[in-house]
Formats: C-alpha cells, structure tokens, sequence
C-alpha cells in the first residue's frame, strides 16, 4: 500500500529530477526544453506540498498556480507571477504551432531569469514539504 510519505517522495525525487535535467539542458543553452524541465519541477513540487498539506493526490493538472492555491499554500504577488508564467512553458514547449514563438521568447537572458527563479522557488519550498 502506498502511503502519504510514499507519495511526498514520489513528486519530491521527480521534482529534484527533473530541475537537474533542467539544468544540464540549460547549461547547454536549450533553452525550451530547459524552461519545459523547469515546469515539470515545479508542478512534482508543489504535488509533493499538496500532498503533505491535504493529505490526499493531487489533481492530474498541470496549472501551477491552480495547484498551489488548492493546496493553500501562501504565496507572495511575485511567486504568483512567476508559476503564472512558468505554466506557459508546459504548453509552449509542448505543441509545434505554438514553439516558435517560444524559441524566439526563451533568449539567454529569458531562460537565465526563469530557470534561477523557479530553482529558487523550489528551494523555498523544500522546508514546507
């Protein structure tokens, strides 16, 4: 049987996992699939709070804001913009009519602010998990 810690560690391993892929595509200035990697960390992260503040699995969304909220977690103006814009890498990295827009948006200094915010977001959050 599956218990609620099982579960935390769960989406915490897969939340580490994948902002270390995310680094290693950053590091080598891939920048979409970085950004994408970035996403799926911070959704495995905030999955691993919701599961340790309500005790139950969280839903298969992928809003990252929508999943913060339903798990009560207090977030700051700046943290709200920040999983706002990070929810739009899951899609734009995701279907071809829309990644060129997303390539021409994920510059050097796009992907730099973005992948230090959501790796410092995650950070703040590991305490709370």
């Amino acid at each position: 049987m599956t218990t609620e810690q099982d579960l935390i560690n769960f989406w915490k391993t897969g939340a580490a996992d994948d902002l270390a892929t995310a680094e290693t595509l950053y590091q080598n200035r891939k920048n979409v699939p970085a950004l994408f990697f970035c996403h799926l960390a911070l959704e495995k992260g905030l999955k691993a709070y919701h599961v340790k503040a309500i005790k139950e699995q969280p839903l298969p969304i992928h809003d990252l804001l929508h999943l913060a909220k339903t798990s009560n977690l207090p977030l700051t103006q700046e943290q709200e913009s920040l999983l706002k814009e990070a929810t739009t890498f899951n899609i734009s990295a995701r279907y071809d009519n829309i990644k060129l827009a997303f390539h021409q948006k994920a510059t050097n200094e796009y992907t730099k602010k973005y992948f230090g915010a959501c790796r410092d977001f995650l950070l703040w959050l590991q305490p709370k998990i």
